[in-house]
């Protein structure tokens, strides 16, 4: 889950120092904080190749809130959580079309 502590397989020593400069945290007792604004190409890559699979993002909707996952998403094909850090939409969202998307967009940004 990106902006939330999660736990993560042993990785080796190696891949952690790695994941340490994408800009993911760890906390003993916590696990890692992986932020929408690290690396995320890099932080999948490296999970990618320390665990062995592939490797999804669990996000929270941009719009709404709620947890979904790059394996769930209707653009998956054409889009990847790393480009847009973060800012994703649930499949239910996505239904709406991309017109309240670009409106929270505007909203993030201090728009009307």
């Amino acid at each position: 889950m990106l902006d939330s502590w999660v736990s993560l397989p042993r990785l080796g020593k190696d891949a952690f120092k790695d994941l340490m400069k994408t800009g993911v945290e760890y906390s003993t007792g916590k696990g890692f904080f992986i932020r929408s604004s690290a690396d995320l190409r890099s932080v999948k890559a490296i999970v990618a190749a320390a665990a062995g699979g592939e490797v999804f993002f669990v996000f929270k909707c941009f719009i709404c809130g709620e947890s979904s996952s790059c394996a769930e998403c209707p653009y998956n094909a054409v889009c990847s959580v790393e480009l847009v850090g973060g800012k994703c939409i649930c499949s239910k969202c996505s239904r709406e079309g991309l017109s309240a998307y670009s409106a929270k967009w505007k909203s993030s940004l201090g728009g009307p």
